[in-house]
């Protein structure tokens, strides 16, 4: 293909290409994309616009993508002096946004969190599971909490009004979702209950996310209680697991703290324990 300057519509074009949307052979759509990176007199705009044209590709042209990264490579887009330093970085940046999934643009990350689920199973009915857990697990009104956590001055003050909200396991409860009556609206009185219990104590959350910020994602963290074919399931999704990607010890050591309260909890709910035996 003889090479040229080309324009901004070439780059669009090419993206179309890319796209599927011209039935050009595979070599031909190669050799146009190389085309748009040889000419020496591209300018910095034009493959900023090209490098954001090409994050815009639908992520199930990735193989084609990494087929044109590397041509584009091959071709030595940064061997031309008259192509911009900033347009190849942001021309990378899309290919690898849109072709792998594992990059993105400005300001934009990926990271990978291995969840440990732990699911205790209890013979009892579910009525009596969910007992146990509430007379473990503090339900102040959350209105007067709001105001009283307003009001502290101090951290001091904060750790008082968190103590007196939390039950003997050292939690509170901040929400729950009855899915069992979704189901039962749709299949019947006869459909298995499930709740969603939202749980937690604030003062632990404030020394992860003291660590890892991120940590206010999962915390307050989530019990679910649900019947099933064997039994009643108490299951949890370990804080540390959440945070191990993070590589703060600190905060993982936290974490571990808060994991063991919770299983300790879902141990005593499904034995029928007291409810001291979850105590903090």
């Amino acid at each position: 293909m003889r090479a040229k300057l080309w324009s901004l519509n070439a780059a669009e074009l090419t993206v179309r290409i890319l796209k599927g949307g011209d039935n050009r052979g595979s070599g031909e759509r190669h050799h146009m994309a190389c085309g748009v990176w040889q000419a020496p007199q591209q300018s910095v705009r034009e493959a900023e616009l090209a490098g954001v044209l090409m994050a815009d590709i639908a992520t199930g042209r990735r193989l084609l993508l990494k087929e044109f990264c590397r041509c584009v490579c091959a071709a030595g887009v940064i061997r031309y002096s008259a192509a911009s330093v900033t347009g190849a970085r942001i021309l990378t940046r899309g290919l690898w946004a849109a072709g792998s999934g594992k990059k993105g643009g400005e300001g934009v990350s990926l990271r990978e969190v291995k969840v440990e689920r732990v699911s205790v199973t209890s013979p009892k009915a579910f009525e009596d599971v969910v007992a146990t857990l509430e007379r473990a697990i503090g339900r102040p009104d959350l209105t007067v909490f709001g105001r009283e956590m307003a009001a502290a001055k101090t951290f001091a003050d904060v750790e008082k009004v968190v103590q007196a909200a939390v039950g003997l396991s050292g939690f509170m409860e901040f929400a729950r979702m009855d899915l069992g009556a979704v189901l039962r609206k749709r299949d019947g009185a006869a459909a298995r209950q499930c709740l969603r219990l939202i749980v937690g104590n604030p003062v632990i959350m404030s020394r992860m996310v003291e660590h890892v910020p991120d940590a206010g994602s999962y915390a307050p963290v989530t019990i679910l209680v649900d019947e099933r074919a064997d039994g009643v399931h108490l299951s949890y999704d370990r804080m540390a697991s959440f945070l191990a990607a993070y590589g703060s010890e600190e905060a993982l050591a936290v974490a571990r703290e808060l994991d063991a309260k919770v299983e300790r909890l879902l141990a005593a709910a499904a034995t029928g324990t007291s409810a001291s035996a979850a105590a903090k």
